[in-house]
């Protein structure tokens, strides 16, 4: 039983992990049906941002919280409006740039931090640990799975309940009829991105008490966010939620259970057990071209 509640534990936070990282590369993906597979790039960003930020600099965690946020979003509009927007519509291209994005901008981090890895550090109030019967866990990961579960809520409200996210449904339902009929489909997706950006960057942060930050991690964080995608539905907030749950019990259940690599063999079998019913996903629509 100490195994089971042990797993679960460590499944959802991994999951909140996943969560903040895919959510945005979801709706980027359905509404302006953009590869930005440098997506990684940016949370690897926050990662180090914040930690200079928090731990060199001592600032506190909200302003660490606020600079990795707000690096990630300027870090996505500049990609937003002077590389992708240029190639909509040229999917092979945008990957093949998103991969020279990610070269890039893992050079220009080991310039600024160096080559070494940052191990993962404690941010007051992200300190100590918990009870939980004859379990004693982080509060990092209890804080981070609090978190990422108000996050869900709020971008599930924006995207229901506000005119942004009508347009944004809009815009992956059918773009070039969403445009005709007035919608500012390409002003909303510059937010969308830069939206998904900022999570991604503050996602960075959030997660380096439990991965720290290393040059390596853009690629790392890149397939499991993908997965995520794949299972949750592009597109789809909610999905990325539940895929990113099922993904992180899926490795944490693979590792505890039988052993580490077993843990990502769990993953792909997940996503294929999760395609053989649901084509686009769980909660997923067909993803139309720019």
């Amino acid at each position: 039983m100490h195994t089971v509640v042990l797993g679960i534990l460590s499944g959802v936070s991994f999951g909140a992990v996943l969560f903040m990282l895919a959510s945005g590369l979801s709706i980027v993906m359905g509404v302006m049906g953009t590869l930005n597979m440098a997506h990684g790039a940016i949370f690897m960003v926050g990662a180090y941002v914040g930690w200079s930020v928090a731990v060199q600099a001592k600032l506190g965690f909200v302003v660490a919280c606020l600079a990795a946020g707000l690096a990630g979003a300027l870090l996505g509009l500049i990609m937003e409006r002077g590389l992708f927007r240029r190639l909509a519509g040229r999917p092979d291209d945008q990957l093949l740039m998103s991969f020279g994005l990610i070269y890039v901008i893992s050079t220009l981090v080991q310039l600024i931090w160096g080559a070494l890895p940052i191990v993962p550090f404690d941010v007051p109030p992200l300190t100590g640990s918990i009870q939980l019967g004859s379990i004693t866990y982080p509060f990092a990961r209890v804080g981070l799975t609090f978190f990422a579960v108000i996050l869900a809520a709020i971008l599930i409200v924006a995207e229901r309940r506000t005119k942004l996210g009508a347009v944004v449904r809009a815009g992956m339902d059918d773009r070039d009829t969403a445009r005709a009929l007035g919608l500012r489909v390409g002003a909303a997706s510059t937010v969308v991105f830069v939206i998904g950006s900022f999570i991604a960057g503050l996602g960075g942060f959030m997660a380096a008490p439990i991965l720290g930050a290393y040059t390596s991690e853009a690629t790392d964080v890149l397939v499991l966010s993908l997965v995520v995608v794949i299972v949750g539905g592009v597109g789809s907030i909610a999905g990325s939620l539940i895929g990113s749950m099922l993904i992180g019990l899926a490795v944490s259940f693979g590792a505890t259970l039988f052993n580490g690599s077993f843990g990502y063999f769990a993953i792909y079998l997940t996503m294929i057990l999760v395609l053989m019913f649901r084509r686009w996903g769980l909660l997923g629509r067909e993803v139309r071209s720019a």
